[in-house]
């Protein structure tokens, strides 16, 4: 007879990171970030997330708060098999760097056409990417708004 897990919801998954100075030490700028539904605790991006493993359930990992992040899938499997401290040095490399390349990245838009804007035109980006982290934007339109102010990314 096959067992059913017992997974924590994701409100307390997020409660046990937001509380004391845990979210400090996964290097969340605020406590909000990482209480807010649906916004990957690795990247910040507000796209929906899934409960991933810190340490594998296949490594003797336990489906308990502590063992538990809420990522975006993109971000959940890129860390699928990484683990100890070579997954928290992912982590912080995902929540510090401007996350920018990323976005480029998961959209489609070569690395190519990315490296040669401005620095003006890099600054709408960014601009953009700040609207879409602030749930003010559909990240599914970021290329379409790049267009809209003539900065064509598309491959």
């Amino acid at each position: 007879m096959m067992t059913t897990r017992k997974m924590p919801k994701e409100s307390a998954i997020r409660q046990y990171w937001a509380d004391g100075a845990r979210w400090r030490e996964m290097g969340v700028d605020r406590p909000e970030t990482v209480l807010s539904k649906d916004v990957c605790m690795a990247c910040e991006f507000p796209l929906g997330t899934q409960r991933a493993h810190i340490k594998a359930r296949s490594a003797g990992g336990p489906d308990s708060v502590d063992n538990l992040h809420m990522l975006f899938r993109y971000c959940h499997a890129e860390s699928e098999y990484i683990e100890g401290e070579t997954y928290w040095r992912w982590f912080d490399r995902q929540n510090k760097t401007s996350s920018f390349d990323t976005l480029f990245a998961r959209y489609g838009i070569s690395a190519a056409k990315a490296g040669a804007l401005s620095d003006s035109e890099q600054e709408i980006a960014r601009s953009l990417l700040r609207e879409i982290r602030l749930g003010n934007l559909n990240p599914h339109v970021f290329s379409d708004r790049l267009a809209d102010v003539g900065i064509d990314v598309r491959l």
